[in-house]
């Protein structure tokens, strides 16, 4: 064993001393003197190391780094806000309470729903005050904002839930 050790050491010591090896790149142009002229040779070589195609490979590899970086981001942002806010936790409260999936999930929605309204009131509301210019102070803004969003998000919420139930009955008499 000690014996294999040491010829993979020495071996490893040998190939790393020739990688290391520079060659001469000082002498890129030599000068030949003759008698009658003096003929300047140069390298006719380039050696261009720019390559596009895995510039563009770099570049579509890193772009999906990114996205995947910023979709983590936006996921756990998310997943912070619902479970700071209690959403999660309530629902699996109501839903074991009252011994009912349908219930706890009818909860989740109208919640998450309710908060991505105002969430989305309070935006809409400020970037239809920018592009009209309503003259409205920042208080009556985010009163307006919180009222249209937090609404909003209810009746959407009631509404989709209603769908989802007429959707399910269509679904179980067509025994699909």
């Amino acid at each position: 064993m000690r014996l294999l050790l040491s010829i993979i050491f020495i071996s490893l010591l040998v190939t790393s001393g020739m990688a290391n090896r520079k060659t001469d790149s000082i002498r890129v142009n030599t000068i030949h003197s003759d008698t009658t002229t003096i003929i300047s040779n140069t390298n006719s070589e380039i050696t261009d190391d720019f390559n596009p195609g895995l510039g563009i490979f770099a570049f579509i590899f890193f772009c999906i780094v990114a996205f995947c970086i910023g979709a983590g981001a936006i996921a756990a942002f998310i997943l912070f806000v619902l479970v700071s806010m209690s959403i999660v936790s309530g629902s699996v409260i109501v839903g074991l309470y009252n011994r009912s999936f349908t219930k706890g999930f009818k909860t989740f929605w109208l919640s998450t729903l309710t908060v991505g309204g105002l969430g989305v009131g309070l935006i809409g509301i400020f970037v239809i005050n920018w592009i009209f210019y309503l003259h409205f102070t920042i208080i009556q803004l985010l009163a307006i904002g919180v009222t249209c969003g937090l609404l909003s998000g209810i009746i959407l919420g009631l509404i989709s839930i209603k769908i989802a139930r007429k959707l399910i009955s269509y679904l179980k008499s067509k025994q699909l």
